[in-house]
């Protein structure tokens, strides 16, 4: 079974509850455009896959669940 990590930049960001699989896509970006592709690609290829869409889980900078994590270990 084929694993893709995906995110959740293939959405534009405006609902105003959590998104479900089946909801349209609108990426905003480059990034997500290239991320909504191999989506496609892979539903297209007849693998059998899991496509995982996954949001705020870690970078350098900024607010993400890693560094938050971090924080809060630091702080209790």
């Amino acid at each position: 079974m084929l694993l893709h990590y995906s995110t959740d930049y293939v959405f534009d960001g405006s609902a105003t509850t959590p998104y479900f699989e089946d909801a349209p896509v609108a990426p905003l970006n480059v990034y997500g455009r290239s991320k909504l592709d191999g989506e496609r690609a892979i539903a297209a290829s007849g693998a059998r896959a899991l496509v995982l869409r996954t949001s705020w889980v870690y970078g350098l900078r900024g607010r993400n669940f890693l560094l938050t994590i971090r924080r809060l270990a630091a702080e209790r």
